[in-house]
């Protein structure tokens, strides 16, 4: 008489993974990504929304003398002329996407560095209410983290930069975006636990049966 083992796959424990597609600004493309050479296109930050008939390119842009945070190794000043001259005032808006596809969205993270000219606010796939105003000037880094509000496939920071005017004018200064030290993991969404029916009699061979 042929037996049979019923054997269930139990899923392996989920460790999680970097999120691709988080880069500074001003870097390369590639697994090993350095600093771009001034006014070259940030491949990873779009302007989608600009004054004067800026973008949707981000140049990397010098920091200016004294008042801005400086470059970093790994991570520079990106703006929409790349020279700092004076923009027109208003809302620029630098967009950063990255995929989860294949990553579970309840499970990620990112945390990162930012500053901007003149002021900032960081927000994750258009929720405002869950946005990171900044609260430092453009001589010094603030923090963002978010470990909620991501959606599976791709995902969107939106770095809403504002350039005040100067009295009496529609200029303001010149304006920037720097970002360093970004990063987030996300487990990987596990494949459905598979029931394999072995059967002893298979693999010992069937038995003859009476009279065969």
């Amino acid at each position: 008489m042929a037996c049979g083992v019923l054997v269930t796959a139990m899923p392996a424990e989920a460790v999680p993974v970097p999120i691709p597609g988080l880069r500074p600004t001003g870097v390369s493309s590639g697994a090993f990504f350095a600093n771009l050479p001034p006014q070259a296109v940030d491949p990873h930050y779009t302007l989608i929304q600009a004054l004067g008939g800026f973008g949707p390119n981000a140049l990397v842009a010098a920091p200016r003398p004294v008042s801005w945070v400086p470059n970093q190794p790994v991570s520079q000043w990106i703006s929409p002329d790349g020279i700092n001259t004076a923009l027109p005032s208003g809302l620029y808006v630098y967009q950063l996407q990255f995929d989860l596809t294949g990553l579970d969205p309840s499970t990620a993270s990112i945390s990162g560095l930012w500053t901007a000219d003149d002021n900032s606010r960081v927000v994750l796939n258009g929720n405002f209410g869950a946005g990171i105003v900044q609260t430092t000037t453009f001589s010094q880094f603030d923090s963002f983290s978010f470990n909620s509000g991501f959606v599976p496939g791709i995902n969107t920071l939106d770095f809403r930069v504002g350039n005040a005017f100067f009295p009496g004018g529609t200029l303001g200064g010149p304006s920037g975006l720097h970002v360093t030290q970004i990063s987030g993991t996300a487990e990987p969404i596990p494949e459905p636990a598979s029931l394999a029916l072995v059967s002893a009699g298979l693999l010992l061979g069937v038995r003859r049966h009476r009279g065969l």
